[in-house]
């Protein structure tokens, strides 16, 4: 199955539910799932940006690095989910700890996404949200909280994908209010 296919569901659940979250289970493989998402401060479009600024709205924020090939790979998948969707209520941004900004301006522009790019120069989202790998995700919902913390390589293709099996199902994201 394409790797992107749960995570696309999750997303959807994430629209459709932003009633109270389910109570935390022991087995949660992020220790920020179903919490509030901690408050960090990054530089979008020269502005402070924070996650309470998408309160109301589905956001994902992407971790990622100029350096980390999946997350090049990942960028024209999340870039098409965020265009998809952005007027239903999804927001999209992605936070990098990359301190030369000509390279960052330059892998956005070689990936071509349009969804917004916070700079994060000191880390500390990075530290905050726990973030060990690239690309790290985390889908929150409408409320603030943290529906699904997710190590996501949306640009991988497993070999049932190459055939076409696994592909995302039609209307993946319908319902969305």
């Amino acid at each position: 199955m394409h790797r992107s296919a749960p995570w696309v569901a999750v997303a959807a659940l994430a629209f459709a539910t932003s009633a109270c979250p389910p109570p935390a289970k022991s087995g949660d493989s992020h220790p920020l799932a179903r919490n509030l998402a901690p408050e960090i401060s990054v530089q979008v479009g020269g502005k402070e940006w924070s996650p309470a600024s998408a309160k109301g709205k589905v956001l994902i924020m992407d971790f990622w690095a100029t350096w980390c090939v999946p997350c090049k790979e990942s960028f024209p998948h999340l870039d098409a989910i965020y265009r998809k969707y952005k007027d239903k209520g999804l927001q999209v941004v992605g936070v990098t700890g990359d301190d030369d900004k000509a390279l960052v301006d330059k892998f956005v522009k070689d990936t071509k996404v349009t969804f917004p790019i916070g700079y994060d120069a000191s880390s500390k989202g990075t530290e905050t949200y726990k973030v060990d790998k690239m690309p790290t995700s985390f889908v929150i919902d409408r409320k603030g909280v943290i529906r699904y913390p997710r190590r996501l390589h949306l640009g991988r293709r497993s070999p049932d994908r190459e055939r076409g099996a696994g592909a995302p199902r039609r209307g993946t994201l319908t319902g969305v209010r």
